[in-house]
């Protein structure tokens, strides 16, 4: 999933990515991570800082003219995303330095894989996703709520079918089919449909539609935290849709006053790509509101 979001995203990622190149030099010091853009400096491209490539990954990516771009293209999107630290303060740029070289040891024990050119550039994919994703360089975009539709019957039916496919969705047990569809920048409608219902919640699937093409349907798929082995989910508790932000926001309560559940905020490019961004946790149930930003951090992205 995350080559199909790559492949309609890198062009215009490499446009940004060529304006950096006359960015100051990076280092391959750990402060300021190798990862941060090898290549970006002085205007020269590949091959300006090759002389101080030292493992076998760093003189691949020398080699590689495509290793090489995509690190461009992420000096481009860490560049982007550090300027929008730097406006949230030292807390927010020391969580991101930390997350980059955490990325960059991921990325370096590529080293002995099978393939080794593959494994770099998917570490560098993923990388660029999710900075775009997290730190709002590429969003849906998108207007007001453009319509409700109140029955299910009143839904295109590829719409209905794609809910049904899945696995997490029991529409026999939902009470209101009240479905709320957003108009897209990208030639698309998002339909939230509500699929089930348990104890204090109620879950919604989120389905694209393509315009004048009802047929071309795409359920978006959830990433699950690192601590969750299971697979990725198509459906939320309560889902908030930020069309224009590209955030999806989901509260799963586990008691009747919300003093404690789920807390999950995602990022989403506007089609069927979406990244887990934070999750809290709140298990200690007092029967008293609390707000879920509030929650016990459990995982963030970057």
């Amino acid at each position: 999933m995350w080559r199909a979001f790559f492949a309609s995203s890198l062009t215009l990622a490499l446009v940004v990515a060529a304006a950096t190149q006359t960015h100051a030099q990076l280092t391959t010091h750990i402060g300021e991570p190798f990862s941060d853009g090898f290549f970006a400096s002085n205007g020269r491209g590949p091959g300006a800082n090759c002389d101080t490539a030292s493992s076998g990954v760093e003189r691949l990516i020398c080699d590689d003219p495509v290793l090489a771009q995509l690190d461009l293209t992420l000096s481009a999107s860490y560049a982007a995303a550090r300027a929008t630290a730097v406006e949230e303060g030292s807390a927010a740029l020391d969580k991101l330095s930390e997350a980059q070289e955490i990325w960059q040891t991921r990325r370096d024990q590529c080293d002995g894989a099978d393939d080794l050119t593959d494994c770099i550039a998917q570490a560098y994919e993923d990388r660029i996703q999710l900075l775009q994703i997290a730190y709002q360089q590429i969003v849906p975009g998108g207007y007001p709520v453009q319509r409700i539709v109140d029955r299910f019957r009143d839904a295109p039916k590829p719409v209905m079918e794609a809910v049904r496919s899945i696995s997490d969705c029991t529409l026999e047990t939902v009470g209101s089919q009240t479905m709320t569809v957003y108009d897209l920048d990208l030639g698309y409608e998002l339909w939230a449909v509500p699929c089930w219902s348990a104890d204090y919640n109620n879950g919604a699937a989120l389905v694209t539609v393509a315009y004048g093409d009802p047929k071309s349907v795409n359920a978006v798929m959830f990433e699950r935290s690192p601590d969750d082995e299971t697979a990725a989910h198509g459906s939320l508790a309560a889902p908030t849709v930020d069309i224009v932000t590209g955030q999806i926001y989901s509260f799963r309560k586990a008691d009747e006053a919300g003093s404690c559940g789920e807390y999950l905020r995602y990022g989403w490019d506007g089609r069927e790509t979406v990244r887990l961004l934070e999750k809290r946790v709140q298990t200690d149930c007092n029967g008293k509101w609390r707000d879920p930003n509030q929650y016990g951090l459990i995982y963030l992205a970057w």
